[in-house]
């Protein structure tokens, strides 16, 4: 389903000899992204899970994995359960961390556009997801956005607003 992201998982895991403790942390990551990343498909389809069954899904998971994410990345509403903007974010940082964490114990990547062009996401959104996370970004000219999280870590200041 996510062709480029797999093959780069793969890759990832079989660049530099890692101890076991690595792998099984990679691995438990990489799973963890493919399953966000059928949840995501599912919202990107439009699909707002206003119903109570996440049995009918489907993804090839199994329905007590999707109510815990429908529990975890939405909220309830009069028509059932509904996502809003907080819980979109939370769910894009969830999976860029998750991508980030696959390819190395530094929590930097050089390049974030193949998971991007598989979620379909937009550079804006992933650089500010990011930033809020406290990861500082570079965009270079050929469109892909380089991250890494750095110690001490720096937030970016408040926007300042100042009503008229």
């Amino acid at each position: 389903m996510f062709p480029s992201v797999e093959m780069d998982l793969v890759l990832a895991s079989t660049r530099k000899r890692k101890t076991s403790e690595e792998n099984t942390e990679r691995l438990r990551c990489a799973v963890g992204l493919h399953t966000l990343l059928l949840y995501h498909t599912k919202c990107r389809e439009g699909r707002m899970f206003f119903s109570s069954k996440p049995s009918e899904l489907g993804g090839g998971l199994d329905a007590a994995v999707w109510k815990q994410l429908i529990e975890m990345y939405s909220s309830p509403s009069s028509r059932g359960r509904m996502e809003g903007k907080q819980q979109r974010d939370k769910r894009i940082v969830a999976m860029l961390i998750l991508y980030i964490r696959v390819h190395g114990s530094d929590m930097r990547i050089g390049d974030l556009s193949p998971l991007m062009k598989d979620a379909k996401l937009e550079s804006t959104s992933v650089m500010a997801v990011l930033r809020e996370a406290g990861f500082s970004t570079n965009k270079r000219a050929g469109g892909s956005i380089s991250a890494a999280l750095h110690v001490p870590l720096e937030f970016p200041p408040p926007p300042n607003r100042r009503r008229r």
